[in-house]
């Protein structure tokens, strides 16, 4: 039987910050700005968005005319913009409202000043500690291996889409490897969600003449290559990821850097 899909009384809207009014109150440009940057939030704006633009404010204030202070208008000008026709989620440039569902279209948003804050730690952030834990602690029994979950096979080869780090985002790159015997039992293997531990010892069953240290080495490699993935969720939708990502490491991390962890998401929910 079908599930029932019933309307709500209310929607929700992605909205710029600030009106699109805002770019017609002044003619001139250094004008506009001004006022903008007085507006409450802006400066904070700014300064999540690009700290070293808000370093560099004092060289249009002084000397707007120069080489520098219209390239440091011209720069501000396009995050006024940004912030007065853009809802595309972007630091404090943008927002959500809610609404009620009725008989007539009216959309009208409430003053920023009234807005409300939502402060979460940066998903780069969560996955660089996911990752450094996830290498300090790769033989922890405590910690379990699934299989990377996007892995296919095509011939004598496995294919599965590869993250990294780089030095500020998060890259993807499609990746692969030879299989092989040795490759399809710790593949099925890890399917129970084994630790590196119990990975070994398994395998070893299932091969007697296996060397624990060759084994153990083959393993990392496969760690390595991202093959086989700690399972460490970071949900993009659904649970938060800074408190997916505090579950998972309350299994195995030490209990002075979860409880650091616990403390930073605390406080970002204090902060707003």
């Amino acid at each position: 039987m079908s599930a029932k899909i019933t309307i709500s009384s209310f929607f929700v809207m992605r909205t710029p910050k600030l009106p699109i009014e805002t770019l017609f109150n002044q003619q001139d440009s250094n004008a506009m700005v001004s006022a903008w940057l007085a507006t409450p939030g802006v400066i904070e704006a700014l300064y999540v968005a690009s700290p070293s633009l808000l370093e560099r404010l004092e060289q249009w204030r002084e000397k707007p005319d120069s080489k520098q202070g219209k390239k440091v208008a011209l720069a501000l000008l396009r995050y006024l913009i940004r912030m007065s026709s853009r809802p595309t989620p972007f630091g404090l440039f943008s927002g959500i409202h809610t609404g009620k569902v009725g008989s007539e279209t009216r959309l009208v948003s409430d003053s920023a000043e009234n807005d409300s804050r939502k402060t979460r730690l940066d998903m780069f952030l969560l996955s660089a500690i996911r990752s450094y834990l996830a290498e300090t602690e790769a033989k922890s029994d405590k910690l379990t291996y699934v299989p990377n979950p996007s892995h296919y096979f095509i011939a004598d080869q496995c294919r599965y889409i590869e993250t990294y780090l780089s030095e500020d985002t998060m890259q993807y790159r499609l990746s692969a490897v030879d299989s092989d015997e040795y490759f399809i039992t710790m593949l099925t293997l890890a399917k129970q969600g084994l630790s590196f531990s119990q990975l070994i010892e398994q395998f070893c069953q299932r091969y007697n003449d296996a060397e624990l240290e060759e084994v153990s080495a083959y393993l990392e490699e496969l760690i390595s290559e991202g093959v086989l993935i700690p399972d460490i969720p970071l949900p993009l939708t659904g649970e938060s990821p800074d408190v997916a990502l505090l579950k998972a490491l309350k299994k195995f991390a030490p209990v002075e850097i979860t409880a650091k962890f616990e403390q930073a998401i605390s406080d970002s929910c204090e902060y707003g």
